[in-house]
């Protein structure tokens, strides 16, 4: 997911409206009627995102431990992302929510918080959406290259290459740390560190982070969900061979309800991150316009069009458990076997004769 503009701050957009009403007409206007939804969104939708993506993402964590993330690498690349989704979550709203309803901007702490945060959430926005390839790359070996499968995918490779992604985005952030901070030549904002820094990162590192956490991530989504759904539609119309013993028939229907419960999460992920990226485009031609010619309402309308795309992407970190029990039988009854704290679900779901129970 994109987040081009973290460094321009829904206050700073704030108090540039405010002083250009007052310079424009000499007295002290009201604010926007947009200015005032979005700080009511902000003050009231953070909490209740943050209690249910951390109950689910917390939830999933345990689920997946007892499923066994070691014989199934597609459980340890839920598991990374459970992880990263509750970094996301526990990074950007509470800071929103501390600022819009107590005034006070957690990033001026220090400079070395100031420099961590940008970092942290570009880097986390951008593995998750990384994770999410993974996975569907993974999903569409397993199901056009059944065979090859296990030769190439191993815990051993899943883990390294998530570490190996990790690091490469690592270094596409590093920048952070020596580009932003609490600056001086700007009233001592947390923002780029002087006007050729802020040249790099609004033109462009703005299209990098694009590229980086949206458009190349959803091409590849894109083009493996087509191949996943594809096989899904030719498997629904095979009827079950003879041949085949009960155990690998089992496999198969295991392994077509995990590949449906992928579908959808990608799909949502596309779904929720898309308008924001939509928006960061726009917002890249309009925005210095209407800054230029002090168009107070027009950055008011985009401010409040930027809260909305900003939650909306937050949410596809929040939903991942309520997807996974609502379309995975096997996920939701080990689930189910937890809260009952029966022993893991898959050692007792099938009697000797291959029958459930």
């Amino acid at each position: 997911m994109s987040t081009v503009s973290l460094n321009t701050t829904l206050s700073q957009v704030e108090e540039f409206t405010r002083s250009n009403l007052t310079e424009n007409n000499n007295v002290t206007t009201a604010p926007f009627l947009e200015e005032n939804v979005s700080e009511l969104m902000w003050k009231t939708l953070p909490i209740p995102l943050l209690c249910v993506g951390l109950a689910g993402n917390i939830l999933t964590i345990k689920v997946l431990l007892r499923m066994g993330i070691r014989r199934q690498p597609t459980l340890m690349f839920l598991l990374f992302l459970s992880v990263t989704d509750t970094v996301v979550l526990l990074t950007v709203l509470p800071r929103y929510w501390i600022y819009y309803t107590f005034k006070f901007d957690l990033k001026l702490v220090s400079n070395a918080i100031c420099k961590l945060y940008f970092f942290i959430v570009y880097l986390s926005f951008q593995y998750s959406s990384w994770i999410l390839v993974g996975i569907s790359i993974e999903r569409a070996v397993k199901t056009n290259f059944p065979l090859r499968y296990k030769n190439v995918y191993t815990r051993k490779r899943v883990l390294i290459g998530l570490f190996l992604t990790l690091l490469c985005l690592c270094c596409v952030n590093v920048h952070f740390f020596f580009t932003n901070g609490i600056n001086y030549y700007n009233e001592g904002k947390c923002e780029s560190l002087s006007p050729e820094y802020l040249h790099f990162d609004e033109f462009v590192f703005v299209y990098i982070d694009l590229c980086v956490s949206s458009i190349i991530p959803f091409l590849i989504m894109f083009v493996c969900n087509i191949l996943l759904i594809r096989i899904l539609r030719i498997k629904q119309r095979e009827r079950p061979n003879l041949m085949h013993g009960i155990f690998v028939k089992r496999a198969n229907r295991s392994s077509v309800k995990m590949t449906k419960m992928l579908v959808v999460g990608t799909a949502y992920f596309i779904i929720a991150t898309a308008p924001l990226c939509i928006y960061y485009i726009v917002d890249s031609y309009l925005l210095p316009g209407y800054e230029k010619s002090k168009n107070a309402s027009a950055i008011a309308r985009m401010n409040l069009i930027r809260t909305v795309c900003f939650l909306i992407a937050l949410s596809n970190n929040c939903v991942n458990f309520y997807l996974y029990t609502a379309i995975n039988d096997r996920f939701y009854k080990e689930f189910k076997a937890m809260l009952r704290c029966q022993p893991r679900y898959e050692w007792c779901i099938h009697s000797p004769l291959g029958k459930r129970l």
